[in-house]
C-alpha cells in the first residue's frame, strides 16, 4: 500500500486492505475541519460509485453537523494523540442513526490523528452480512491506525501537489503569474507571450489574445528566449518547470502525470 500512496489506486489498494485486515466493506479518509470535512477517498467492495451513492446523502444533507462521532473527533483535534472510536448503530439514538447511517450500514469504526500537519479521520463501515466488527478488529486498528493515516496525509499531500502542478501547467492565468514572480524579472509583454505560449497558443492565437500583431507577438518571443537563454518551445518549458519547483522536486510528479497507472 504504500508503494501506491499518490498514484491513482491508492484508495482501492486501501480499500483492499481494509477488507482483509478488518472486514470492512467500504471505507471513506476525509481531512476534518472546524467546518466540512474534506474528502480525501471513497470505496466500497462494491466500487467507488457504491460508495459515492451511500455518502451523497450525508454530504448534501449536512449530517456531518450532527454526527456524534465527527464531533469527537473534531473536538480531539487539538489533541496530538489519535482517537479510535467503536459506533454500531443499535447504540445510537434511533433517529440520529437514520440520518447518519446508509440503511444498509450496522457498525463503523473511525480512527482519527495528525500526519503532516493534517488532522485526518479514516471510517471503515460493515453491513449485515458481516455484522458488527469484532474486539480484535477494534484492537488491530488501534496498533497499525497510525500508519494508515499517515499514509493517507502523504497522498493528500501528493494530490494537493498534483492539483497545483496541473493548474501551472495548464491554466493561463497561473503560468502568467508564476512566470511573472520568477528570478529572470521578464518585461510584462514578452510574460503575457510565454505564458500564452506554455499555455498551447499559436502565434496567431496569442496575438488574438492580446490584441497585437503578428509582428509584435515573435519580437516579444524572441526578446524572451533572449534574455533567458533558450531556442525554443521545448527549452521554454522546460526553464519554466525549473523555475516553479526545481527539477529535482518536479521530475517525480512529472514521471506519474505521464504514467499515471505507477
Amino acid at each position: 500500500m504504500i508503494d501506491a500512496v499518490g498514484a491513482n489506486d491508492f484508495t482501492d489498494i486501501l480499500m483492499d486492505y481494509t477488507a482483509q485486515a478488518f472486514g470492512a466493506e467500504s471505507c471513506i479518509f476525509v481531512e476534518l475541519s472546524a467546518e466540512r470535512p474534506k474528502t480525501i477517498g471513497l470505496s466500497s467492495l462494491q466500487g467507488k460509485r457504491h460508495a459515492r451513492e451511500g455518502y451523497s446523502p450525508y454530504v448534501e444533507g449536512q449530517h456531518w453537523k450532527i454526527d456524534p462521532g465527527i464531533k469527537i473527533a473534531n473536538s480531539h483535534l487539538g489533541n496530538s494523540d489519535p482517537i479510535l472510536l467503536h459506533m454500531p448503530r443499535d447504540e445510537l439514538d434511533p433517529c440520529l442513526a437514520t440520518e447518519i447511517y446508509r440503511s444498509e450500514v450496522v457498525d463503523r469504526l473511525l480512527f482519527a490523528g495528525y500526519a503532516q500537519s493534517r488532522p485526518i479521520l479514516l471510517g471503515l463501515f460493515r453491513t449485515p452480512g458481516r455484522g458488527k466488527f469484532h474486539d480484535a478488529d477494534v484492537a488491530h486498528l488501534c496498533h497499525v491506525g497510525a500508519s494508515l493515516i499517515s499514509a493517507i496525509a502523504k497522498h493528500a499531500m501528493l494530490l494537493d501537489k498534483t492539483d497545483h502542478l496541473l493548474r501551472s501547467l495548464t491554466r493561463k492565468e497561473v503560468i502568467e503569474e508564476n512566470i511573472r514572480q520568477a528570478d529572470e524579472g521578464l518585461p510584462r509583454r514578452e510574460v503575457e507571450v510565454c505564458a500564452r505560449i506554455l499555455a498551447g497558443l499559436s502565434v496567431e492565437g496569442i496575438a488574438l489574445d492580446l490584441n497585437v500583431g503578428l509582428e509584435t507577438v515573435t519580437t516579444y518571443r524572441k526578446r524572451a528566449y533572449g534574455r533567458l537563454g533558450l531556442a525554443n518551445r521545448y527549452d521554454l518549458f522546460l526553464w519554466y518547470i525549473r523555475s516553479i519547483s526545481g527539477l529535482e522536486a518536479i521530475s517525480g510528479p512529472i514521471a506519474r502525470l505521464a504514467h499515471p497507472g505507477n
